[in-house]
């Protein structure tokens, strides 16, 4: 490999690097939500089964009743009334076999279960 490609090389992993990183980023930051930003749905089930602040941990679940869970894309509000504003934290899946079993209507809420935890 001649010098020419040993810098093109280590020029476009580290521009490949930059790039997951700032996904990563992006993705994953807690954003600030104001109150005029949430659309409140009645229709959701959910419950916290945990909030660990040694650890910076809230899980969880969420279901739509009648509505099998199967794909994921949940973030969780952190809100204070006393300032008039939220975070949005992103979470994790976690397969929660309790609740398909505790709902058990013909539904696959497996998918449900959510994690989040503090990256830093």
């Amino acid at each position: 490999m001649g010098d020419w490609e040993r810098k093109s090389f280590i020029v476009i992993l580290i521009l490949w690097l930059f790039s997951v990183t700032a996904v990563f980023i992006v993705n994953n930051h807690y954003k600030k939500i104001y109150e005029e930003d949430i659309t409140y749905s009645s229709s959701l089930e959910c419950g916290i089964d945990r909030i660990a602040a040694q650890d910076a941990q809230i899980s969880g679940w969420c279901i739509k009743p009648g509505a099998s869970v199967c794909t994921f894309d949940m973030s969780v509000i952190l809100w204070s009334d006393v300032l008039g504003y939220g975070y949005v934290v992103p979470a994790v899946m976690q397969k929660r076999t309790d609740v398909d079993a505790y709902m058990d209507d013909g539904y696959r809420y497996e998918n449900a279960g959510f994690l989040c935890y503090s990256y830093e």
